[in-house]
């Protein structure tokens, strides 16, 4: 069902408008899942897609839209009155009192006769009542709500009791200003912004969702309700450029930001990673908060990582290296990068081939003498021929483990142990298109997108893995690029962009659309 509400939120995206108007914006309570507005005459400029019906899925509101509750004879949104070139905005939410999920759009209205025309000739078998005066119209699977100025529409994709959607249809238009967090200065300022699309999706909400759940222990513990992700879409000429910013509360703010992050990073460990790594994370932050965070939340989701977690305090840190958990956290320098880098091919007992992903993780050290007593406390560890780095072999599998200049490198590639021993690549990633953002956050996570740069077995990993999350996911591979996501002032923002093949880059999106939707994936 989710999935399918999702699709009539993307067919919505290439279909309507948005630009900022507070009255439309006072029917979406601050608890909304997601909101998103949409600058049409923008889009049809670049795209003239309003006039384009070569794809099916830019009808796919349309056709829903006539079908329930208006009749298969409604052609388009201007049937029933709605100005397509103005204001229009979808959003999700929950029913407060059953928590069923409806899907919600909200429209300026030029022609309210239209409206009650189609409203009179085709919902002759659902209720219809004045609500906070709202001119009202519902069954069980659908409300209608209007007044002079606009159009409010509430569907479930599962049929409820009637009175499930009329009190829907109550809690929204019944909302006071301060109670709509989009109705606020800060949400109209981000409209203004220039960008085709804009997207806001609610954190909490976020966390909940399956591909998020499983990690939700790595997101710091927000104490408000209304922090929010940000998404800015533009279409280029051949690219989708996405920017995204972690809105958070002021008191989130301090608290998150100001407790776990460092002001600056230390980029000496990102000189031993290629151009072409597949996904990096570089991090500076205050080793003994973001801990004791990580510990806490783990406690209450996660069992099996908590007993992992206890297991390492006791037995390497305090029966092994004979130091307190403190001790060991003052150690760490904070900076924290970790890189995968390709794949090798290992060959295990009675010649049986596997592949394994190249890592390479190193952080900074305060305390040079506690982490090579630490090391000294492993089994089976060795010096390499140089003697700058140690082996350690475990079911097969080598690793290597070593100190340079402050920085503490761990690896399965003795390929890329050596490049730390020899002051870094010549051409790191620093030096590639996304060296910028490196050297100028504390926290910065780049990711390849386009799975068909990665090899063979990791692709087959991934697609494996993340089918279970993401229909389709095969199809949905090769029209990705790079993503980079960067901590910029007191937010955290994400680029990410889409190959488009030198063609309009809407276009290429919506065909990409239709190929998912001519498979029934979507639906």
């Amino acid at each position: 069902m989710i999935y399918r509400l999702f699709s009539i939120f993307c067919i919505t995206l290439i279909t309507f408008s948005c630009s900022p108007d507070q009255g439309l914006l006072k029917v979406i309570p601050k608890d909304a899942l997601f909101v998103v507005s949409m600058n049409t005459p923008s889009l049809i400029q670049k795209s003239e897609i309003y006039d384009s019906d070569q794809y099916q899925i830019a009808n796919f509101f349309v056709q829903e839209f006539g079908q329930h509750p208006l009749g298969n004879t409604l052609e388009s949104p201007q049937d029933i009155g709605i100005n397509v070139f103005e204001n229009l905005y979808a959003y999700g939410i929950k029913n407060t009192i059953t928590g069923t999920p409806f899907l919600c759009f909200t429209a300026e209205l030029d022609k309210t006769a239209f409206l009650e025309e189609k409203v009179a000739t085709f919902l002759q078998h659902s209720y219809s009542e004045k609500v906070n005066d709202w001119d009202v119209i519902y069954n069980g699977q659908w409300g209608i709500a209007w007044n002079d100025a606009q159009v409010l529409v509430v569907r479930s994709e599962h049929p409820t009791i009637s009175i499930d959607i009329k009190h829907t249809l109550e809690q929204l238009t019944s909302l006071e200003d301060t109670e709509s967090h989009y109705n606020s200065e800060d949400f109209i300022t981000k409209l203004n912004e220039k960008a085709d699309l804009g997207i806001w999706l609610n954190i909490n909400q976020a966390k909940s969702l399956p591909l998020l759940s499983e990690y939700s222990y790595l997101i710091p513990k927000l104490r408000q309700d209304d922090n929010n992700i940000h998404f800015n879409v533009n279409f280029e000429k051949d690219q989708i450029n996405t920017d995204i910013a972690i809105l958070l509360s002021e008191e989130d703010k301090e608290a998150v930001l100001g407790s776990y992050f460092k002001k600056t990073s230390n980029t000496k460990a990102l000189q031993n990673v290629p151009e072409d790594a597949l996904f990096v994370v570089n991090t500076a932050v205050e080793p003994k908060p973001y801990y004791n965070h990580l510990k806490e939340s783990v406690s209450q989701v996660d069992s099996v990582k908590a007993a992992q977690i206890d297991f390492f305090e006791r037995f390497w840190l305090g029966y092994k290296a004979k130091v307190s958990t403190d001790e060991f956290l003052e150690a760490l320098g904070g900076e924290l990068t970790i890189a995968v880098t390709g794949e090798q091919k290992l060959i295990g007992r009675h010649n049986k081939i596997s592949y394994q992903p190249k890592f390479l993780a190193e952080t900074s050290m305060n305390d040079l003498k506690l982490f090579n007593n630490f090391l000294k406390k492993i089994p089976y560890l060795r010096r390499s021929k140089s003697g700058n780095y140690y082996e350690w072999n475990f079911l097969s599998w080598n690793f290597y483990l070593g100190m340079h200049k402050g920085i503490a490198s761990f690896s399965n590639d003795r390929e890329a142990m050596n490049t730390v021993d020899n002051e870094g690549l010549e051409k790191s990633i620093l030096d590639g298109a996304y060296g910028s953002y490196f050297s100028s956050s504390p926290f910065t996570i780049y990711l390849d997108l386009n799975v068909n740069n990665y090899p063979a077995s990791l692709k087959d990993n991934l697609t494996k893995n993340f089918s279970n999350y993401i229909p389709n996911y095969e199809a949905h591979t090769s029209v990705f690029d790079k993503m980079i996501m960067y901590k910029d002032g007191e937010d955290q923002k994400v680029k990410v962009s889409l190959h488009s093949e030198g063609e309009n880059s809407l276009h290429f999106l919506l065909k990409h659309l239709d190929k998912v939707y001519s498979e029934q994936l979507i639906l």
